[in-house]
């Protein structure tokens, strides 16, 4: 039976798994708040598995995003690759979801800034660039924005041919960015299909993850666990 590679999205509302075998890739959007239940994100990856008549003990590779995006969806995706990978004994890797949002821009789109909310007037903001061979790489790290200032940035900079924004968050700050090149809501969501597309590229190039040490990609503290350290 064919080896295949699980793909898990789940750091915005609608969380998708994508399964990948053979070159073909099959996604799922997984039901209202599952990406908040490990056990329900478990039921339906069975029975994708099974849809596609395949077996869980065929997967060699688990490929999952890692934020930035929901503290709480992002811990459960991380939790279940991480017990999936331990049970089957595959291979996990960790995939940037911003880079996951980059790889599915449309062919004119050569360099991207993706952003997400970060809550208390902050923004997530990474940017890729897409290189002569169309790969996209991390050209800035991630960092938290304020929201307002970096906005106004965006308009006052020259637009470059071939530059956009876009991301989850864009519908919110879409009024702050008037002028300035943005992509529509199809290209503003991770989609697992891309999260297992480059999982499989990093496994290629030996770049796996111990999952014992596997985390979510945090660049702070949710605001509930700030207050509980107050």
């Amino acid at each position: 039976m064919s080896q295949f590679a699980l793909g898990i999205e789940t750091s915005t509302r609608q969380g998708e798994i994508a399964l990948s075998c053979d070159g073909s890739v099959v996604t799922r959007s997984l039901q209202s708040g599952s990406q908040r239940h490990a056990q329900a994100l478990v039921s339906q990856a069975d029975e994708l598995v099974s849809e596609c008549s395949l077996s869980k003990s065929d997967c060699d590779l688990i490929a999952v995003s890692i934020g930035p995006g929901s503290f709480t969806g992002l811990r459960v995706g991380v939790v279940f690759a991480k017990t999936l990978a331990y049970a089957l004994d595959c291979q996990v890797v960790a995939v940037d979801t911003f880079l996951a949002i980059a790889v599915g821009c449309p062919e004119e789109v050569d360099e991207v800034a993706v952003v997400n909310d970060a809550q208390r007037s902050g923004i997530f903001v990474g940017n890729y660039l897409r290189e002569a061979e169309g790969e996209w790489r991390q050209q800035q790290e991630i960092r938290i924005e304020d929201t307002q200032a970096w906005c106004e940035r965006q308009r006052q900079l020259q637009i470059q041919q071939g530059f956009a924004i876009t991301g989850p968050c864009l519908p919110k700050v879409e009024d702050q960015l008037s002028g300035c090149p943005v992509l529509t809501a199809e290209f503003q969501e991770p989609r697992a299909a891309n999260v297992v597309s480059i999982g499989e590229k990093m496994r290629d190039a030996g770049d796996v993850a111990d999952y014992w040490e596997l985390q979510p990609f945090y660049l702070r503290k949710s605001t509930a666990e700030e207050r509980l350290g107050e």
